[in-house]
């Protein structure tokens, strides 16, 4: 899809079995479909029941539901439920969690690190050779491990002990159950919610979860519309299914591929890790009033997003209801189903130019140069090689708005404060250095972020995690200022560098590593 979107730009038509498909992947016309206004198309959950499969009885939850009728107030019943966890309030509450967890996973690397290679590679089964002074670990069972306790935490008020221990149980079952979903069987792994069996039980729960300020406790109190009682002891599954399977995946993976980028490119590295350090001499003077302040990070963290998005598939609807013209000339035929590929969308060269596989977090920092492909009327193509018709013709190729385009970042620094926002020196040349470059067309900046959490009514509900300055990208922000903070970070030859860690994508599910991603830790202060 990103191939199709480089070669034909930011719309074009492709056919899907029996029906045609719009692919949508510029800016402008992602906002025209996916946020509410006479342009937008609706979700229909016909296109996202096979999510379901995860929970049983197969309802519909939060990701699967309609947009219209009893589906639509169903969904913004429960979205408001999840928002009222994710308030500042609530998130400072979880903030020392993400916080031991770090503490606890660079304690358990340092003494991986000195221990004997052959003793530090027995945990991972058919791992490369370690090598010594270094801890080798498959880093992608590491962030799963981290993102389900601090789901455990924000969700459920409980400890699932996943970094603590060899073998999580809790991890095995969530696995499951995501094997289940991207297969469609028909006997899903539930034992994880088995505790939701009975009213008893449920009433139980609701206790521990008010004492914990979980997220179950607000979906308890959740009335469904169309039946004016509380959510039946199904629906509460389902729901609860959704949020660990959709939470972890695409958290752990961004996790992952955000780290493995930074392993390839030690420059950036090291500057995320020098100002991380800056403002964390020690895992424990990590604060909430630090998360704001991290700026360079927070670009590394949105750059690796765009490269390596986990809902790759990203959004895709009906136009169910009528013929629709975006804009004089566009016109989406009724029927058609119209997708927002988030990979694809992160790698369109017209939005953020040529170098759209390399790994440079200063676009993030500056505005860039824009290709100017679709500047000059040109018309798109069929990715079937036909020529579409003048409905489907290519956008103008105007600038996003200045108003979704991130504050530049402080000029001069030298790569050491955090705390007043500076970004690395070199990372500050290289940002100017790109928008001075020239290239074809204006300029213009990126989207804000890299909208891997969609956008509009029906975006992720922790796309909002946000308090202040701080960004939406705050539990991220904290797990990996930690560990480049306080442990150095490389890639195990084996990968192959950042070639080889391109060629890992897979996608099943969300965005995977294929065959894990093997790395080398050790503390950047000797223990």
């Amino acid at each position: 899809m990103a191939n199709w979107t480089a070669k034909n730009g930011g719309i074009f038509r492709i056919r899907m079995l029996s029906k045609w498909g719009v692919i949508v992947t510029d800016p402008a016309l992602v906002r025209a479909v996916l946020q509410a206004s006479r342009t937008y198309v609706p979700k229909d959950r016909v296109l996202y029941s096979a999510i379901e499969a995860a929970s049983h009885p197969h309802l519909p939850n939060i990701l699967t539901s309609s947009d219209g009728g009893a589906g639509g107030r169903y969904w913004a019943a429960v979205r408001g439920a999840w928002m009222k966890c994710f308030t500042s309030t609530n998130l400072k509450r979880v903030l020392p969690t993400v916080v031991g967890l770090c503490e606890r996973v660079v304690q358990q690397q340092a003494a991986a690190a000195g221990a004997p290679p052959a003793v530090a590679a027995e945990s991972e089964a058919a791992a490369p050779a370690g090598v010594p002074g270094w801890s080798l670990v498959n880093l992608c069972d590491l962030t799963d491990r981290i993102t389900l306790d601090v789901i455990g935490e924000v969700a459920y008020g409980k400890d699932f002990g996943a970094v603590s221990q060899k073998r999580s149980r809790y991890l095995a079952l969530v696995s499951g159950m995501l094997e289940v979903m991207h297969e469609e069987m028909a006997h899903p792994m539930l034992r994880l919610l088995r505790q939701l069996r009975s009213d008893k039980h449920k009433v139980q729960l609701g206790r521990e979860w008010d004492e914990a300020n979980a997220a179950g406790s607000q979906l308890l109190r959740v009335i469904d519309p169309a039946t004016g009682a509380p959510l039946t002891l199904d629906q509460l599954k389902a729901e609860l299914v959704i949020a660990a399977l959709a939470g972890f995946e695409t958290t752990s993976m961004a996790l992952s591929w955000t780290l493995g980028a930074l392993a390839c490119h030690p420059g950036e590295l090291e500057s995320a890790g020098l100002l991380a350090t800056a403002a964390t001499p020690t895992p424990s003077a990590f604060t909430w009033q630090l998360l704001g302040k991290l700026h360079y990070l927070q670009a590394v963290i949105r750059e690796g997003l765009r490269l390596f998005s986990p809902a790759a598939n990203g959004s895709f609807r009906i136009n169910a209801a009528a013929d629709l013209q975006l804009k004089p000339g566009l016109t989406i035929p009724k029927g058609a189903v119209v997708g927002v590929p988030l990979f694809a969308f992160g790698h369109n060269p017209d939005t953020y130019g040529p170098d759209v596989e390399a790994f440079r977090p200063e676009r993030w920092l500056v505005g860039r140069p824009g290709s100017g492909r679709n500047r000059g009327g040109s018309s798109s193509s069929s990715a079937d090689g036909g020529s579409l018709k003048a409905s489907y013709s290519s956008t103008d190729g105007s600038s996003i708005d200045a108003g979704e385009a991130p504050p530049p970042a402080a000029a001069g620094g030298d790569g050491s404060s955090a705390v007043n926002g500076a970004v690395p020196a070199a990372a500050a040349a290289a940002a100017a250095a790109a928008a001075a470059a020239g290239g074809k067309g204006k300029q213009q900046q990126p989207p804000n972020d890299p909208w891997s959490f969609s956008i509009g009514p029906r975006d992720c509900a922790g796309r909002r995690w946000r308090a202040s300055s701080c960004s939406a990208l705050w539990a991220r922000a904290v797990v990996i200022a930690m560990l480049v903070g306080q442990l150095q970070l490389q890639l195990h030859p084996s990968v192959g560098g950042w070639q080889g860690l391109l060629q890992r994508r897979m996608y099943h599910t969300t965005l995977q590593v294929e065959g894990g991603l093997p790395v080398l830790l050790r503390p950047r202060v000797p223990q």
